[in-house]
């Protein structure tokens, strides 16, 4: 999954040209990428009764081009 560069978060260049490609494939094929913060709220959407997913982390390789996210299952409360 390619993901949208945080603004500001690397190279004026390097966003500018991952801006462009996300433009070029929303006009051609109707899809975009996803930024960051729109995959951490999708995982942290995920969750039933039970309890849901929790982004704990977030790692970033030196020049930006991957990310990793740590992610963990919280458990709900019990109820007393």
């Amino acid at each position: 999954m390619r993901l949208l560069p945080d603004p500001g978060s690397v190279d004026a260049a390097v966003e500018a040209a991952a801006r462009t490609r996300d433009l070029v494939l929303l006009q051609l094929a109707n899809e975009r990428d996803f930024e960051v913060r729109e995959l951490v709220d999708l995982v942290q959407g995920v969750g039933d009764a039970s309890g849901r997913l929790a982004v704990v982390s977030r790692a970033r390789g030196p020049d930006n081009s991957v990310v990793a996210l740590g992610v963990k299952f919280q458990a709900s409360p019990s109820p007393a």
